[in-house]
């Protein structure tokens, strides 16, 4: 029987750790409800059934943050999450800007605001520190204020921005937007995740979880949002569960260890067959 070289099988391993897929996530949802979804049947678990609403969540090092919205206190403050209970916690103090939306990258946090003084104010990129809350403005997007729905992306290497019929990018050094192309059809994107190399949305028209094309902007509409038929309102936020860590997880430290075991007794049993050959 061919046998497999070490190296490859452990290229094969540590591919097939990469790959494990994962299709649960953070959701927020209009009704001060916080929990998880299932991204690919819908089904909803809540978490915390008095926990603020949110404009959008943050992945950032291990933690997850956000923006709150219509809750009595002021727009432009971070919060971190404590994703066990569903808790929030200010960090900070208000910035004095008005976030509509709030995502990020897995280098940073972002922000899209104005000056609350007019809603007419043109509309921002914010760099946002995780450590103190402050935002840095970093350019115009080019696009209309106070639109109904839009979505700032979380956890994708590019920020996506949605906005009414549209997808576009955000350049994270100028704030400019590019558009993508139409979603199809209407849609109500109030979030937008990227977990597993495929990028949601939240589709409150449809009140679904949708996938979206990052190529062409094409929405497809996906399972039923289990936070509408549950009774929770409408889909804010959404951030990948667990949050991503550069620990492993217990489960992968067990396989790689069983594995290199596993090839310590193989080597073992194959010297000693070669020096009782070679007696």
């Amino acid at each position: 029987m061919r046998q497999v070289p070490y190296k490859t099988m452990i290229t094969i391993v540590f591919l097939a750790l990469g790959a494990k897929a994962d299709t649960i996530a953070y959701v927020g949802a209009s009704a001060s409800a916080f929990g998880t979804i299932d991204l690919n049947t819908g089904a909803f678990t809540l978490i915390n059934g008095n926990s603020p609403t949110v404009d959008g969540f943050g992945a950032l090092g291990g933690s997850l943050f956000a923006s709150e919205a219509f809750n009595g206190v002021a727009h432009g403050t971070l919060f971190q999450i404590n994703p066990v209970t569903g808790t929030h916690t200010a960090v900070g103090s208000d910035t004095g800007l008005y976030y509509e939306d709030f995502g990020s990258t897995p280098t940073g946090l972002y922000a899209i605001g104005h000056d609350p003084t007019s809603r007419l104010e043109p509309q921002n990129l914010y760099s946002i520190n995780p450590l103190t809350g402050a935002a840095t403005l970093i350019g115009p997007t080019g696009l209309i204020t106070g639109q109904p729905y839009q979505a700032l992306s979380t956890n994708s290497a590019t920020l996506y921005f949605a906005q009414g019929s549209d997808l576009y990018t955000l350049n994270t050094n100028t704030g400019a937007a590019t558009v993508v192309g139409p979603f199809g059809g209407f849609t109500a994107m109030d979030a937008l995740l990227e977990e597993g190399g495929i990028l949601y949305g939240g589709d409150n028209y449809h009140h679904a979880i949708d996938t979206i094309d990052p190529a062409t902007g094409t929405a497809t509409v996906g399972p039923p949002s289990g936070v509408f038929l549950d009774n929770f309102g409408l889909t804010y936020g959404l951030a990948p569960s667990p949050l991503a860590s550069s620990v492993p997880e217990p489960a992968t430290f067990g396989l790689v260890g069983l594995f290199v075991a596993g090839i310590a007794a193989r080597r073992h049993v194959l010297c000693k067959r070669r020096r009782a050959a070679q007696l």
